[in-house]
C-alpha cells in the first residue's frame, strides 16, 4: 500500500541539506544568516513532521 515515509523523507532531506549548505554559505562568506536558510530549514523539518504524522496515520488505516 502507501507508503508516506517513501516520499516525504527524501523531500525534507533535499530541503535540509539545501538549507544546511547554504546556511554554510552565507555564514562563510557574508557572517549572516539569511531569511531563506531559515525557510529551507523550517520547511525541512515540518515536511518530516508531516511524513511522520502521514506514516503514523497510514498506520492506523491498515490496521497495524
Amino acid at each position: 500500500l502507501f507508503n508516506p515515509l517513501k516520499i516525504f523523507v527524501p523531500l525534507s532531506m533535499i530541503l535540509l541539506l539545501l538549507g544546511g549548505a547554504y546556511t554554510l554559505f552565507m555564514m562563510v562568506f557574508y557572517s549572516n544568516i539569511s531569511d531563506t536558510t531559515t525557510l529551507l530549514l523550517l520547511a525541512g523539518i515540518g515536511t518530516l513532521f508531516f511524513g511522520l504524522l502521514a506514516d503514523q496515520i497510514s498506520n492506523i488505516r491498515r490496521g497495524g
